[in-house]
């Protein structure tokens, strides 16, 4: 009901606008929102992430995902540890961990909603870098209102969000600061 029609991306160079970045991706997970037939999760293999996971609610399209996951050559991929997962995407349980959320206009207004309800939920709980790639971004708005994001990239067809540097606050402990401070700068 609120699924957009299915496409695949585009083959893309992920590490093309990620770079500029700085992100260590050994200790991010990239997170695939509506992820198909699983293109995009393969094309983000060809860059170290900790972790990379698929999140579907068609049966099917993680069925064939799955399919292509194991015929894609293992000497292609830099992250091994992939995973689909069958849910609604607004009903997805973000890990506490850096990430890399990936959208290619993946589903309609009110998922998307949710999702970037959730996704601020867990920033307050456990703040930590999160930066949004978003293809067909016809839904940016919602993502521009999230405080602690700031828009490093907008054009027609993919906008760039990340983690706001100046949020470290002494409150958190050092700890907390330290290994915020960490992820942001890229170590």
């Amino acid at each position: 009901m609120y699924g957009a029609k299915y496409e695949p991306i585009h083959c893309v160079d992920f590490s093309q606008f990620l770079e500029p970045l700085g992100i260590p991706y050994g200790h991010f997970l990239f997170v695939d929102f509506g992820s198909g037939k699983g293109r995009a999760v393969l094309l983000a293999s060809a860059l170290p992430f900790k972790k990379i996971i698929g999140i579907e609610f068609s049966d099917a399209l993680t069925a064939t995902a799955k399919k292509n996951l194991f015929r894609y050559p293992n000497e292609l991929k830099k992250c091994k540890d992939i995973e689909f997962v069958v849910v609604d995407a607004a009903e997805y349980d973000l890990p506490y961990e850096p990430l890399v959320l990936y959208f290619f206009n993946p589903f309609k207004r009110p998922v998307m909603k949710q999702v970037v309800n959730n996704v601020t939920r867990t920033f307050e709980a456990y703040p930590r870098r999160i930066v949004v790639v978003y293809f067909s971004p016809y839904q940016s708005d919602l993502w521009d209102k999230i405080g602690f994001l700031e828009k490093v990239k907008d054009t027609k067809g993919l906008c760039l969000y990340d983690t706001k540097v100046n949020l470290l606050h002494s409150d958190w402990g050092s700890d907390m600061a330290n290994e915020l401070c960490n992820a942001l700068k890229g170590g």
